[in-house]
């Protein structure tokens, strides 16, 4: 177990995971249990965690928090629950000073995009989700960190999709020109 502070020199980009969900699926809460390698109180561990951001960006390290995994299921269905999630997420963003987001969406949260080509994005997913992290770099900036961690199987098979297969391909292709 290591520090953030402790991450290998030779890295420039560092990711945190992870955002997470709970209950509603678009609700955002930053889920980590510190006590494995701070000491003290939650909000000493808090502290130090976000003190070791700031002293690795003083080296010229980048910090995002990524926001999914496998146990971080999204669904973002309608506006209320975009400006939900977008305003959480800026929270949090806020809260601890990160230099970018990073999409690791799995499962369910791709399998409702299945209907999405190239080009062309039909689900409420996609479109609040481009939506989302549009707002994220026009508010935080163009040096802002947008990046995407799909898996293999929900990038593979192309433009069309039958399930998960591929089913993640067309909002990256949507979001390429913001992409890190």
């Amino acid at each position: 177990n290591k520090t953030l502070a402790e991450a290998a020199e030779g890295w420039d980009v560092i990711v945190v995971s992870f955002i997470e969900t709970r209950g509603n699926y678009y609700t955002p809460n930053l889920n980590m249990d510190l006590s494995a390698v701070y000491p003290g109180t939650e909000e000493q561990q808090i502290a130090a965690f976000k003190a070791d951001i700031r002293t690795l960006q003083a080296l010229g390290k980048k910090i995002v928090i990524s926001c999914g995994g496998q146990n971080g299921v999204v669904h973002i269905d309608n506006a209320k629950q975009r400006d939900i999630f977008l305003n959480g997420v800026k929270a949090i963003i806020d809260e601890y000073g990160f230099d970018g987001f990073d999409v690791d969406f799995e499962g369910s949260s791709i399998s409702c995009m299945y209907t999405d080509r190239i080009g062309d994005l039909k689900t409420q997913q996609s479109i609040n989700l481009e939506y989302i992290l549009r707002d994220l770099k026009n508010t935080y900036g163009p040096e802002f960190i947008i990046s995407a961690a799909p898996e293999y199987c929900y990038v593979q098979g192309g433009a069309i999709s039958t399930g998960n297969n591929g089913a993640f391909l067309p909002f990256l292709d949507a979001i390429r020109d913001i992409l890190t």
